[in-house]
Formats: C-alpha cells, structure tokens, sequence
C-alpha cells in the first residue's frame, strides 16, 4: 500500500484503508471502505469532508505492511468516548467521577497501545484527516503528545496526565457560542476575542473535579501560549511558563 495526497488521488484507484470520520460505536461505519474502487465522485466526497489523504493500493509496494501506532478499533472508540464526554458537558456543568473515568480509560489505553508499538509508525499525514473536527482533533493532538512525551522520556503516568490534558485541551470550546465555533469565515476581532477566552472556560469547568491534575488544568489553560509571549490567555514568555 502507500500513502498519497487526496489531490492526487484519480479514478480506479483501489482504497487499501477505510476511511472512518466520526465515533459511532464499535460498528462504526466508513465512510468509503477499503477494497473500494475510487470514481470521481467518491473523491468529491473525500475532499468535501477535508480528508487530507489516503492509503491506496499499488504493486510496487504490495509487500508493505503499516502498522499504525494506534489501531482502528482503538481509535473508534477514543472517540466513541470523547464524543460522549463533550456531548455531555453540553448539557451539564458538572465535571463529575463518571466523566472523569471514561476520559481516564481514553488515555490509559492510547498509552498502553503507544508503548506496545514500539516498531509502528506514525502517519502525520493522515491525523491530519481528523483536524477540522473537535473531537477527532482532540484524539490526534492525544496520540502526538503521547508519542512526543515517550521521545523525552516521561514516565507512564506522566504519559497518561499528558493524553488527558491533550484530549480535553478544547473542552471550553463548549461555553463559546456555536456560531462562533462553527463560522466557516474568518473571526470578527469581537468573536475572536471570545474564541480566545476558551482556554479559561476549559479550566473552568474542570477546577471542581480533585482529580484533575494542577499539571493537566495547567495544559489546558495554556495551550495557546507562545515562546514568544504572543499567545493567550496570558501572553506570557516561555520562561515564565510552568509545566
């Protein structure tokens, strides 16, 4: 098999890997499935949901394996339970035990999966696939902070607070207006302003919950800050911030 960008995808074209974009169970449907034949139209529906690129078939490469850092089934359902956290918190405010432990069992098990595949692969490339919606957002920016935790050494628990922060990084998105969230225009400087209050509303729903690390409040609160002190909600320099 081999990796290519959806732009040079062309029709009869055979798809190596399902194409999955959203958590709806363990029998999670794709979205085109593998052994599939790309025509034009299912490359229209590729790039109308922002899929960044695709495994596909290919004789020069037909005993090349990928073993994916995460597999599928892991991977549906992280965000099978992301889902079900942040749907929830729509309509509470309470960051209750329940919540926390099913987003607990999302990272300990990216974790344990991540130090087991010691000889995979990780195929930027195709996390991109999932940038454009939050949840799935949530799962890739997990994986790689997971994976970039491991090359500085951090020990497993440490690994584990990482993913938790990671997975939950945009949690205040929910307390910002869904217009704004969800405008396909640029931000106006008023909605902008708005949209940067998210780190705070994050910590804000987290803080009554003793369980939630100072080290993870501390990484959603300020994930948006910048080395050169241009970042938010502080703008504080890179020395001056804690981890």
């Amino acid at each position: 098999m081999l990796f290519i960008p959806i732009d040079q995808a062309k029709s009869g074209m055979v798809l190596a890997q399902s194409i999955y974009l959203c958590a709806c169970g363990s029998n999670a449907l794709p979205l085109i499935s593998a052994g599939q034949c790309l025509t034009k139209s299912s490359i229209r529906k590729l790039k109308e949901y922002d899929v960044f690129g695709i495994y596909i078939e290919s004789k020069h490469f037909e005993d090349l394996e990928i073993e994916e850092i995460v597999g599928d089934e892991i991977k549906r359902e992280a965000l099978e339970n992301i889902t079900v956290v942040f749907e929830d918190l729509k309509s509470k405010n309470d960051f209750s035990d329940d919540i926390v432990d099913r987003i607990y069992n999302v990272s300990h098990r990216l974790v344990n999966q991540i130090l087991r595949q010691k000889n995979a692969t990780i195929n930027v490339m195709q996390l991109k696939n999932y940038d454009d919606y939050t949840y799935q957002h949530s799962l890739a920016v997990s994986i790689l902070s997971i994976v970039t935790g491991i090359s500085l050494g951090m020990k497993e628990q440490e690994l584990v607070d990482l993913s938790l922060a990671a997975l939950l990084h945009d949690i205040g998105k929910i307390d910002v207006p869904i217009a704004i969230t969800n405008k396909p225009d640029k931000l106006t400087e008023e909605e902008f302003i708005e949209m940067k209050k998210h780190p705070e509303y994050g910590v804000d729903r987290i803080r009554n919950n003793k369980r939630i690390s100072y080290q993870v409040a501390n990484a959603i609160y300020s994930h948006h800050e910048k080395i050169d002190g241009k970042g938010y909600p502080r703008g504080v320099t890179g020395d001056k911030l804690k981890y």
